[in-house]
């Protein structure tokens, strides 16, 4: 049985000569527990934006994650990964909507399976590009 609470683990990675210990919070899309976690977004350097590709409702989930986000933490970073791209035949939303939700955003998007790992490392590592290149430009 799998939990839909909020859960972490930590995860360390090293990118050139940066080696970054990271926190990754994994965060269901349900209102309920969304509220829980919008004192995280307050603290956090960058997030991937998670949408599910078999269910055309998270794409509008998604725009409003983003949004209010970005209202919570003006100066977070992001990565919009479009799930279960291993599930061709049940696939809801194209590929032309996942570009122009990274366009509208301004974010790289990564399609992505949980299932196979198909470019989750990947959407990590350029989320930490992102996250290292802000505070060592500074």
């Amino acid at each position: 049985m799998t939990s839909n609470a909020p859960s972490f683990t930590n995860h360390q990675i090293q990118i050139g000569k940066i080696k970054i210990t990271s926190r990754i919070w994994d965060t269901p899309g349900r209102d309920n527990f969304w509220i829980g976690v919008k004192p995280l977004i307050k603290i956090i350097d960058g997030a991937l934006f998670v949408l599910d590709l078999t269910n055309k409702r998270s794409l509008e989930s998604l725009k409003y994650r983003i949004i209010d986000s970005r209202k919570i933490n003006e100066n977070i970073d992001g990565i919009i990964c479009a799930n279960k791209c291993d599930l061709i035949e049940q696939r809801e939303i194209s590929k032309e909507e996942v570009k122009e939700l990274g366009l509208q955003f301004n974010m790289k998007v990564f399609e992505i399976s949980a299932l196979t790992g198909e470019n989750v490392n990947e959407a990590f590592e350029e989320l930490f590009k992102l996250i290292i290149k802000k505070k060592y430009s500074k």
